[in-house]
């Protein structure tokens, strides 16, 4: 672990802060007239999921996190766990789904055989990154109603995986879209 000052931390570093590992969401940076910088500090932690703010003075120092990143091909979900092969190794763990942030969010957007970004802090894993725009197929979809299109009209449409999103009215079952991963938004259809 090493340290780093306040002012160079970034959204989406890795601290170890009061002794739990926590990921920055937010940060603000700001400097009074005379007076030195401060640094606001959005921190999520990614043991019991609890979010606190924090203010730092600009000369602060606070422990980094050395966290590595591992592609692991995502294979199936097993009640409460995921299974992924580790692409190195071939060996094959389970990530509990209580143990990590935010990971019962992500699932609907996790499609067998395909490949991830596991953060591992020492053995355990404690995120998991998605790709920006993840494509799905659409297994069903409302049916569009001539003459609702005053505005930007948009409809239901259920994904492969389980995931309801909006979309715009001409997207039918068996369009393959992308959509947005951290907004959960349709982004575009995809040209076969």
């Amino acid at each position: 672990m090493s340290t780093i000052k306040s002012g160079d931390i970034d959204k989406g570093s890795f601290l170890l802060f009061k002794g739990m590992p926590h990921i920055v969401l937010e940060r603000e940076f700001s400097k009074m007239g005379r007076g030195g910088s401060i640094v606001r500090l959005k921190l999520k932690n990614l043991k019991n999921k609890s979010v606190i703010k924090e203010t730092l003075k600009g000369s602060d120092t606070v422990e980094e996190i050395e966290v590595l990143e591992v592609n692991s091909q995502y294979l199936y979900k097993d009640n409460e766990s995921l299974i992924f092969m580790d692409l190195e190794t071939y060996d094959q763990f389970s990530v509990n789904l209580r143990d990590v942030v935010n990971l019962e969010d992500k699932v609907l957007f996790l499609q067998e055989a395909e490949v991830y970004s596991l953060i591992k802090w020492g053995n355990e894993v404690i995120d998991l990154k998605l790709p920006p725009k993840v494509a799905f197929e659409v297994i069903d979809a409302e049916i569009a109603v001539k003459g609702d299109t005053v505005t930007n009209a948009m409809k239901n449409v259920t994904l492969h995986t389980g995931l309801v999103v909006k979309a715009p009215l001409f997207i039918n079952i068996g369009d393959k879209i992308l959509v947005n991963s951290e907004t959960k938004e349709y982004a575009e259809r995809v040209k076969v």
